[in-house]
């Protein structure tokens, strides 16, 4: 779970749209230095991938950060609907 604090609607989803840019520049980086170690396409898509999901934690609590809005995990208990 993961819990997301402080902040108002709008700083939240400015967080968002800057952890989806930080993903996508992060991707396109690794995706440079894979091509650049002579990585065919497929592998590079792949590897890229995998690399940058691996990040994106890191990245969301930058992107968040930024804006002032704490990215943690929560407590693990979710709530009954």
């Amino acid at each position: 779970n993961v819990a997301i604090d402080g902040g108002t609607g709008t700083r939240q989803v400015l967080g968002f749209v800057t952890t989806l840019v930080l993903y996508l520049v992060f991707w396109r980086l690794v995706r440079f230095g894979l091509g650049a170690a002579g990585l065919g396409l497929v592998p590079q898509e792949l590897a890229s991938t995998a690399i940058s999901l691996a990040a994106l934690p890191l990245l969301a609590r930058a992107g968040f950060r930024v804006f002032g809005v704490r990215v943690h995990r929560g407590s693990g208990h979710a709530a009954a609907h």
